[in-house]
């Protein structure tokens, strides 16, 4: 048995067309689920009746977590855009200087932390619609007529628990790149 002279076994290089092809592969994947998911906020929004008396405060509390997901879903495309970019530097220069490594490191290490705050918010936004969901179920009696408006479920309620799950599910795929990405350049 050799025992090697290097303290540490040698990294994995990170290719710049695997950087490009999971930067493009996030990409569309958050563009797709961030436009659905406005879709679908809109389609709340846009589904409330003026006449159907006022939200609860937990709706609106479950439409401005939906709302801040998105907006990081938006941001952590932007980031995934910048790792296609970094790739085709890296192609063009097949050198490792200082700043770029600082640049990519950077930069992934925004992916990673961009796709937990997500996670988090659409993972709150989600069971907070979801606890909505459950409660008006949960209070109408079996067998009776309802005369309470407050007590129906809506078309908004379920459409916020809707764009907050498609939500995670983009800050998921979002994430993991960013996270192989990280620990194959760290």
């Amino acid at each position: 048995m050799t025992l090697s002279r290097e303290p540490f076994p040698k990294r994995e290089t990170l290719h710049p067309t695997e950087v490009k092809w999971l930067g493009r592969v996030s990409l569309w994947i958050q563009v797709v689920v961030a436009i659905s998911s406005i879709t679908l906020l809109l389609f709340a929004f846009f589904s409330r009746r003026l006449g159907e008396g006022p939200n609860s405060p937990v709706t609106g509390i479950a439409i401005t977590f939906a709302l801040l997901s998105v907006l990081t879903l938006v941001i952590g495309a932007g980031i995934v855009f910048r790792y296609i970019r970094l790739a085709k530097k890296l192609e063009n220069s097949r050198q490792f200087d200082r700043h770029a490594v600082s640049a990519i490191s950077k930069t992934l290490s925004a992916g990673v932390y961009v796709g937990l705050t997500g996670i988090l918010l659409s993972f709150i936004g989600g069971e907070v619609g979801s606890g909505i969901l459950l409660v008006k179920a949960l209070s109408i009696p079996q067998g009776t007529d309802i005369y309470d408006p407050q007590k129906v479920i809506r078309v908004l309620d379920i459409l916020i628990v809707v764009s907050s799950i498609t939500t995670l599910g983009a800050h998921v795929a979002g994430h993991l790149a960013s996270f192989w990405l990280k620990k194959r350049f760290a």
